[in-house]
């Protein structure tokens, strides 16, 4: 009986153990299992966390382009009525230069035309040109009628055709005022003149965004400052609108929008908002901007012109200007001075280059700093 007992408890603790052996199998296996998907769920999240960071980096630019698509539904809207408008003001001063046959005379002959991917610059300084050439005063406010600066703005749409009319008459034809969104009409002055007389202090709280704390004449640089063809609206906001007209001392706390669209006021908005600049300051927020076949001085003055359309503070002028440099010109900024003001460094960058382009136009010698300039290609 004592033996048969015996044999039983080994029996037992046998089947004891292999169970508690095939209970830890299971558990290392479970315990497998759990890793694997442990470091599955890593990976989505991984994953999922580099996806969520390229949507945020894209928030910005698909609520540009919601705003930007609301913005043309508008203009849309109001297209029609201000079309009528521009036919009566085309007719008043077709009827003015019937009456004015020396006009006549100076508005014979071909003017420049403006496309799409045209140079802003190159077309600004043709137009100036014709303008000259007809004696037609883009700042005349007081001849006519029509007034130069009528005249001017009707010569410039005639520049226009196919995508870059539609965009003029969207953007300028269709809005009869200027409104400045950082200036409110608590200024107690009754014209942008005498506001430009104004301090930082007098102007106080209608001062908004970059205009806070700035004096009228950094606000509203008037054209006796800078002219019809440099106006600057970007300190006071300035954009082309249809809301009614608004003076500095309305006093209803909403934004100063004053009467008519000006010749400078067209200009400037069409070498700031043009398509072709807005996409150039994507091109500069994203870093896509590179040197390419442009010379040292044409990349700098890219660079500046985009960064002072987008308030770029100095040091960030210059990181984008050395970001767009291959690492040839790289190299080089650095052995001149990276302590250098940016407008010196790009000065000296521009002087090399050109040096070594008359070498290569005298010796046919390889440089492998000019191997995308356009006239080593």
């Amino acid at each position: 009986m004592a033996i048969a007992d015996l044999h039983q408890l080994r029996t037992n603790g046998r089947n004891q153990v292999n169970r508690m052996l095939d209970r830890i199998a299971r558990k290392q296996t479970r315990i497998g299992v759990l890793v694997q998907e442990r470091f599955a769920l890593q990976l989505l999240y991984q994953r999922n966390a580099h996806h969520l960071q390229r949507s945020r980096k894209d928030i910005g630019l698909l609520e540009y382009n919601r705003d930007r698509l609301y913005e043309r539904y508008e203009k849309w809207k109001n297209k029609t009525q201000a079309e009528r408008q521009n036919i009566l003001i085309l007719q008043a001063q077709i009827l003015a230069l019937q009456n004015n046959p020396p006009n006549q005379i100076n508005m014979a002959g071909e003017h420049p035309y403006f496309d799409w991917d045209d140079n802003i610059p190159d077309f600004l300084a043709q137009l100036r040109l014709d303008l000259q050439r007809r004696g037609i005063d883009p700042a005349d406010n007081v001849g006519g009628p029509p007034t130069g600066r009528d005249q001017a703005i009707g010569v410039l749409r005639g520049c226009m055709r196919g995508r870059t009319l539609e965009w003029f008459d969207d953007e300028i034809t269709t809005k009869q005022n200027w409104e400045l969104v950082n200036l409110t009409d608590g200024t107690g002055q009754a014209n942008l003149v005498a506001v430009n007389g104004r301090t930082a202090l007098q102007i106080g709280a209608d001062g908004l965004n970059e205009a806070l704390g700035q004096p009228g004449n950094a606000i509203v640089k008037l054209r006796a400052v800078e002219g019809p063809w440099d106006e600057d609206w970007r300190i006071a906001g300035g954009r082309p609108s249809n809301l009614a007209v608004n003076a500095p001392n309305a006093g209803n706390g909403t934004t100063v929008v004053v009467p008519g669209i000006r010749f400078g006021q067209a200009i400037w908005w069409l070498k700031t908002h043009f398509p072709t600049v807005e996409e150039e300051l994507r091109d500069m927020m994203y870093g896509t901007i590179t040197k390419g076949d442009l010379t040292i001085d044409e990349l700098y003055r890219k660079i500046e012109r985009i960064g002072r359309r987008a308030n770029y503070r100095p040091e960030e002028l210059r990181r984008k200007f050395l970001d767009a440099l291959p690492l040839p010109w790289l190299e080089k900024a650095e052995d001149i001075g990276e302590h250098l003001p940016l407008n010196e460094l790009a000065k000296k960058l521009y002087e090399i280059e050109l040096r070594r382009i008359a070498r290569y136009k005298r010796d046919r010698i390889p440089d492998p700093l000019l191997l995308n300039s356009k006239e080593y290609l």
